[in-house]
């Protein structure tokens, strides 16, 4: 292998119904063991996390049985925790312990909402925001997730959350989806689950790594030492996700890299070749959209060895 290959975890709101189902038709074995730490059960946040969490361990998993190692990799808010199985600190099995729990946390607290909003850039969306926290109070609404130049991701209440949408579209044109009606993650009003992960996360057996740490709220790596893991995954909580910054960066880094998404769908590499770095060389592991999915997951694999 020449090229330097980066792995792709994605978030929460890259899941389907069926994501399970096309990990077992492609790795029968793989997706049982999935399917077993899945609760697919979707009206819960920990439902979501817990399901997509293992089909993402579970394309990892097939990736290394085909001799695919990452030389760096970095996850979008839940897809962190999948990062941090790659790069060796957390073990599979004890992270999948780990998010069942933050999942449970989640659905304890505060109630809000969460909207990406496209295509916008920040400096524009930022007086908006601005404007209806006037209206609404300080923190009614902020910045949850930087995914790229021309998509951010607001989180807040209902009523706030909605004023945004409102107002970029009024303003900018942009368009919106709601990617979480219960809770507002990434942002100062989640804090008090913080508080309480902190604790879960101290009693986690996190392990010694000399590979780079991408943690969300830095977006450059840093030294994956207990403490500081377990002091960046706390402010992950309540502190935005900075996933362009970390794309920006290894992309840099790595000029030549060859960059594959890990998880359901194709959320992430879709991003990266919408305008922002079209000309990389982009794949997605999960065959979503295919008719033949272990035909297809075979192509792909063969394409990435053939560009590594």
């Amino acid at each position: 292998m020449t090229r330097p290959l980066i792995f792709m975890f994605g978030g929460q709101s890259s899941r389907d119904e069926a994501m399970v189902d096309r990990l077992c038709a492609v790795a029968p074995t793989i997706g049982d063991t999935a399917k077993q730490r899945a609760t697919l059960d979707f009206r819960s946040n920990h439902g979501i996390q817990t399901s997509v969490h293992a089909v993402t361990l579970g394309w990892l998993e097939l990736l290394g049985a085909n001799g695919l190692e990452p030389t760096a990799s970095a996850g979008l808010s839940l897809g962190e925790y999948a990062h941090l199985v790659a790069i060796g600190a957390l073990d599979a099995q004890a992270s999948v312990d780990l998010v069942a729990k933050r999942g449970q946390l989640y659905d304890e607290g505060p109630d809000g909402v969460m909207a990406a909003i496209y295509p916008i850039a920040w400096e524009d969306l930022s007086p908006l925001v601005d404007a209806v926290n006037q209206q609404f109070g300080h923190g009614a609404v902020a910045p949850a997730v930087f995914n790229s130049p021309s998509q951010i991701v607001v989180a807040g209440t209902k009523e706030a959350v909605d004023a945004v949408i409102e107002l970029a579209d009024a303003n900018h044109y942009a368009a919106a989806t709601v990617i979480e009606h219960r809770i507002p993650m990434h942002v100062e009003r989640f804090r008090p689950v913080a508080v309480r992960l902190h604790h879960v996360l101290e009693e986690t057996p996190w392990k010694p790594t000399s590979t780079a740490y991408y943690p969300n709220v830095a977006g450059e790596p840093t030294e994956a030492t207990p403490h500081t893991i377990v002091e960046l995954l706390s402010r992950h909580v309540y502190q935005p996700v900075r996933w362009q910054q970390t794309i920006d960066l290894l992309a840099s880094t790595y000029a030549d890299g060859v960059f594959v998404e890990v998880g359901p769908r194709s959320v992430l590499g879709d991003m990266m070749r919408r305008r922002w770095h079209p000309g990389r060389t982009i794949f997605s592991i999960d065959p979503w959209e295919s008719a033949t999915p272990r035909e297809t997951v075979a192509q792909t694999l063969a394409e990435i060895r053939d560009v590594l």
